[in-house]
């Protein structure tokens, strides 16, 4: 007997169904790398992409980090936590902003 692992277009649909209503949440808490260490800015100088490394489902991309200007040795690495883009179902705290960049928000809002 042959098995396939090729997928029909109904089960990719299915598949593609089911990953919309899946949340996944990055919260460094408990567990972390380096990246943890960099902190917010409303004018950052790196930029969160979802890239694919050795893994294709959409659902559970690599978050990479990208400079978006040039950065000066020594310069404090920063990205923008875009807060303002967390869905939640539960009442979440504000959080001061106190990154000093001249378009600050002033407020997180978590």
């Amino acid at each position: 007997a042959v098995v396939s692992t090729q997928s029909t277009g109904e089960e990719k649909k299915e598949d593609q169904k089911d990953a919309e209503h899946e949340q996944f949440t990055i919260d460094a808490a408990f567990y972390g790398n380096t990246s943890h260490f960099i902190n917010h800015s409303c004018d950052p100088n790196l930029a969160v992409y979802s890239c694919w490394i050795s893994n294709l489902d959409i659902r559970l991309p690599q978050i990479c980090l990208f400079a978006i200007k040039h950065i000066p040795a020594g310069t404090e690495l920063t990205f923008n936590y875009q807060m303002d883009r967390v869905v939640s179902q539960e009442p979440t705290q504000s959080v001061d902003c106190h990154c000093g960049a001249s378009n600050c928000v002033k407020v997180l809002h978590g």
